[in-house]
């Protein structure tokens, strides 16, 4: 979390904006929930992404 707050506040986000980001991200629950939107809006079915960045990773060369 030190680094994710030091990311933040290096960006220019307020340190109170920042601390209760980071508050609200170690009470939150972790999320089950699984949806068809992406294969409903592109006709083909959701990827993780690993998978995207493995896929595109000619660009971030």
């Amino acid at each position: 979390m030190a680094d994710a707050r030091a990311r933040m506040l290096a960006d220019g986000r307020p340190p109170e904006l920042v601390d209760a980001l980071l508050a609200a991200a170690e009470v939150r629950s972790a999320s089950t929930l699984i949806t068809s939107t992406v294969a409903d809006l592109t006709g083909r079915p959701a990827r993780t992404f690993k998978q995207w960045a493995y896929d595109h990773r000619d660009a971030f060369r």
